[in-house]
């Protein structure tokens, strides 16, 4: 039976969490990780219309591109610095509805804005750009190496633990290992009770060393289960620590239009993509453009990485005024598009993984949720 934390471990694997922005606060949010869930239902927020849509729904888990207890001005937190975790502010309230009524919330925000195929590379499709690549490439993050030595009969029981324990993933390749032979050598304590050899004595043992990669966040897991398929009382292994960067993955996306065209056209083009009746433009950029950035939601600030990336127009969801100011004196036309609008799709596109990866689990999308904002 598929649990809370098989559909967040589906999310990580597409976009790792790792990769999530320091204020952010992705991943599981509410519930318990091994609850079972037979239906998923994903929103592009943690409202309480939503939770309540998700029980209607008798799904177990609602999830969100958006999370709940989310900090702009400070580092990532799980709850609010002050006045506890109550129905006095609107994320508790919302968590303590979910909790009532047995739905766990899981969201993926940056991490997916980031992540190679994540929002901003179906938003560089959606806008019709050819072989887009991150504005400015993802933080590297801090990886490990696991090395360990074992008898060869253990060979296949370790490496299969190892792998159901989260290790072994490179990019979009899964069970990743190198072996080798060797000799190992030990000499057991008189407390000892050595499965090859006799304690007392030293020992010269036929060994195959294991190599692997581990996530951060999955190393006590790993261990645990090293620990627990070796046949070794006391298995040998080493955790070398490697900063890891993650191909594909960035802040938004740049890339050339098939075809040069002039800023009214890509006006248009993004109505039209994204649902929209307007869209504001800042700055003036006469005759056709060709280069074109994007950026999700409120990435407006993200402006300079599209000029640095030699973008002729950036396409955001928000923009405050003084990064107005400063992207049109550099010579950057904007489209804002609007938040809910640029970040729509990533419902679809979380639905899409949850499916793949869990094909024994009902994913079905929010069809109550709208934009807040409206034109007149």
């Amino acid at each position: 039976m598929t649990t809370v934390a098989d559909v967040v471990a589906a999310i990580d694997r597409a976009a790792p969490f790792r990769l999530q922005l320091e204020t952010d606060n992705s991943g599981l949010l509410v519930g318990d990780p091994k609850a079972k869930v037979r239906r998923v239902l994903v929103a592009l927020d943690p409202t309480a219309g939503n939770v309540r849509e998700a029980a209607r729904a008798k799904a177990q888990c609602l999830v969100t591109h958006h999370p709940l207890f989310f900090s702009t001005t400070g580092p990532r937190q799980a709850l609010p610095q002050r006045g506890g975790f109550t129905a006095e502010t609107v994320a508790g309230a919302v968590a303590l509805q979910a909790a009532a009524a047995g739905v766990a919330l899981v969201a993926a925000h940056t991490n997916y804005d980031l992540a190679a195929g994540g929002l901003n590379d179906i938003l560089a499709a959606m806008m019709g750009l050819k072989e887009a690549t991150p504005m400015a490439p993802a933080a590297l993050a801090r990886g490990y190496k696991l090395v360990t030595f074992l008898p060869e009969e253990d060979l296949d029981r370790v490496e299969e633990a190892l792998f159901a324990a989260g290790a072994g993933r490179i990019g979009d390749y899964s069970e990743c290992a190198f072996r080798a032979e060797g000799v190992g050598s030990f000499n057991g304590g008189m407390t000892t009770h050595p499965t090859l050899g006799e304690r007392g004595r030293k020992e010269y043992v036929e060994e195959v060393r294991l190599e692997t990669v581990v996530p951060a966040g999955r190393v006590e897991a790993v261990v645990a289960a090293l620990r627990e398929a070796h046949s070794y009382e006391e298995p040998a292994f080493d955790l070398i620590p490697v900063d890891v960067p993650a191909a594909g993955a960035g802040l938004g996306r740049v890339g050339d239009l098939e075809k040069a065209m002039t800023v009214g056209a890509l006006v248009a083009r993004a109505k039209r993509a994204f649902g929209v009746k307007a869209v504001e433009v800042i700055g003036e950029k006469r005759g056709k453009v060709r280069r074109l950035a994007v950026g999700s939601g409120s990435a407006g600030d993200w402006w300079p990485h599209a000029a640095r990336a030699g973008a002729e127009v950036y396409l955001t969801g928000e923009m405050k005024h003084a990064d107005r100011l400063a992207a049109r004196d550099a010579g950057l036309a904007v489209i804002v598009a609007g938040h809910f609008a640029t970040e729509q799709p990533a419902v679809a596109g979380l639905a899409g993984i949850l499916r793949a990866a869990l094909p024994g689990v009902s994913v079905v999308e929010s069809r109550t949720e709208k934009d807040p904002s409206g034109w007149r």
